[in-house]
């Protein structure tokens, strides 16, 4: 059994833009019932789950030939790429799971895998079994501990969800991700170069380091990534109190430089703060 996520949203949904989020909750409904058509087709009974942003679904697999599955769900993600073109789709699929007993961490694995899918970009499905570090960064139980590491290097663009903030985390994932190369991470983005400098400078303002520092790029990189599994998990509520702490020793500390105070959270993120099933 594979459970598959596929996500339209990124991080748009969480827009203050009202309309773009209701436009995006009707797409949603649109791609649910093509994914729920979809499955239907290839004789899969199973109906299409709903997990807030998320479409769930379980792709029966034998495990004798598991190494046809990921051509299976390419194909099947592209079929609904070409019926939804406007739209840009992710999926990730859990490991091979024995049965319904394990549906819970194989939707979990799923949302993992996506997520790294989304945060790369450059490719659309993901098997959790790519996932390497992110793995042991969703493995390690001190969520706080996570938490202040990505403070410590994203200052106030860390769990900040408005719009400029996604917009500056998107630039630095794009340049991160292309190896530093302000030529290719402008033409990706489709700005200007002096627009990208002028993004990639404010980036350096706002976390207080310099990005031509390699070390800094390696920090940043695990950065971004732990942050999307704390959204992953939840877990940012209660994150935020003893990071929060640790962030405002960490201002008191530095009030001689001129590195930027690290905020509290914006009342909005206070939204995340829903326990994971146990």
């Amino acid at each position: 059994m594979v459970s598959v996520r596929l996500s339209i949203f990124h991080q748009r949904l969480l827009s203050e833009n009202l309309d773009q989020h209701w436009q995006l909750i009707h797409q949603r409904n649109q791609l649910e019932q093509q994914f729920g058509e979809l499955l239907k087709r290839r004789g899969i009974d199973w109906p299409v789950l709903v997990l807030e942003q998320d479409l769930i679904a379980i792709w029966p697999a034998d495990k004798d030939n598991a190494s046809a599955l990921s051509d299976d769900l390419e194909s099947a993600l592209s079929q609904l790429q070409n019926r939804m073109p406007d739209l840009t789709l992710y999926a990730g699929a859990s490991d091979l799971q024995p049965g319904l007993s394990q549906l819970c961490s194989a939707v979990e694995q799923a949302r993992q895998a996506v997520q790294f899918a989304i945060q790369h970009g450059g490719q659309r499905l993901f098997f959790y079994d790519q996932l390497g570090i992110a793995r042991l960064f969703a493995a390690i139980p001190q969520r706080n501990l996570l938490a202040q590491f990505c403070q410590q290097q994203l200052g106030s663009l860390c769990f900040a969800r408005d719009d400029r903030s996604l917009q500056l985390k998107e630039t630095l994932t794009q340049y991160l991700n292309l190896f530093g190369n302000q030529q290719q991470t402008a033409e990706s983005l489709g700005v200007h170069r002096n627009t990208l400098r002028h993004r990639l400078k404010r980036i350096e303002q706002l976390i207080g380091h310099r990005l031509g520092d390699a070390f800094v790029r390696l920090n940043l990189q695990n950065a971004l990534l732990i942050e999307q599994i704390l959204f992953q998990h939840h877990d940012i509520d209660g994150q935020f109190s003893t990071a929060g702490d640790h962030s405002r020793n960490v201002h008191e500390n530095r009030q001689r430089s001129p590195s930027p105070e690290i905020p509290a959270p914006h009342p909005r993120d206070q939204r995340w703060a829903i326990q994971p099933d146990q």
